[in-house]
């Protein structure tokens, strides 16, 4: 079975799991920490910078657009002159 330990990678600072025979790379640092979870399984990485949230954008509703103007219909006279 392989033996996984948990690395640091030197040039971005992300940890993550790896085979022992890898380890031996000068590109990364080996950690005391757990590798795996309880059914064997490598943890996840986990990433030195987060990504970050979307700024938020505030949003500003505009004035309404003035839209046709409203008539006043006057009531039909059947007055004949």
């Amino acid at each position: 079975m392989t033996e996984f330990i948990r690395v640091r990678d030197k040039n971005t600072g992300h940890e993550y799991t790896v085979s022992a025979a890898l380890a031996d790379n000068d590109a990364y640092e080996r950690l005391d920490k757990v590798a795996v979870d309880p059914n064997g399984n490598p943890f996840p990485p986990v990433y030195a910078h987060e990504p970050e949230a979307p700024a938020e954008i505030e949003v500003i509703a505009e004035p309404a657009k003035p839209g046709p103007k409203p008539t006043t219909a006057k009531p039909a006279t059947n007055q004949e002159k």
